[in-house]
């Protein structure tokens, strides 16, 4: 993510800024799971729209995709 990116959710416009998913990408240095309380809405609904989390909406869980993508966010955090 070169730029910061704006996104439309729920008719309300976010603009979703490279440093507040780094933060959201720091949470899973040590953790391969964490609950989605512990990032913000509209972070986490980018990232898993780009295919780089997962969300289980049974258990309010989000996980990388992959264990491959989970060692690549750790690598950058």
């Amino acid at each position: 993510m070169k730029d910061d990116k704006k996104i439309i959710l729920k008719n309300r416009k976010f603009v979703i800024k490279k440093d507040n998913v780094l933060k959201t990408l720091k949470l899973f240095k040590k953790n391969f799971s964490i609950n989605k309380k512990q990032a913000p809405f509209e972070i986490y609904y980018y990232l898993v729209s780009e295919n780089i989390l997962f969300l289980d909406p049974t258990k309010g869980l989000l996980k990388p995709q992959s264990k491959l993508t989970w060692h690549a966010i750790k690598e950058i955090s």
